[in-house]
């Protein structure tokens, strides 16, 4: 059936922190929890933007994020925050 199109290469099984997948105000999507620095961010998609629309309730001064095992669905694709710690595109079909 479907395979992995893409990937942002976050896979692996440190514990010292948490990996979530971030949407900012700017637009961009994030994969923090691995990186370096003070904000830990180990991919982001480069899609910044002036005047971003989010498509999220997050809760009450929380940015939207998915912990893992967080997915979303298109009509062709899954994107998934698997248990690995990778953000992984799947083809459905």
């Amino acid at each position: 059936k479907g395979g992995a199109l893409w990937n942002s290469g976050t896979y692996g099984d440190r514990t010292d922190t948490s990996v979530r997948a971030w949407f900012s105000d700017s637009g961009e999507l994030w994969v923090t929890g691995r990186g370096t620095g003070n904000n830990r961010i180990s991919w982001d998609s480069g899609t910044k933007k002036r005047h971003a629309k989010l498509c999220a309730n997050p809760p009450s001064g929380q940015q939207p994020h998915w912990d893992q095992g967080g997915w979303a669905e298109s009509a062709s694709v899954w994107l998934v925050l698997q248990n690995d710690n990778n953000l992984v595109m799947y083809r459905k079909r």
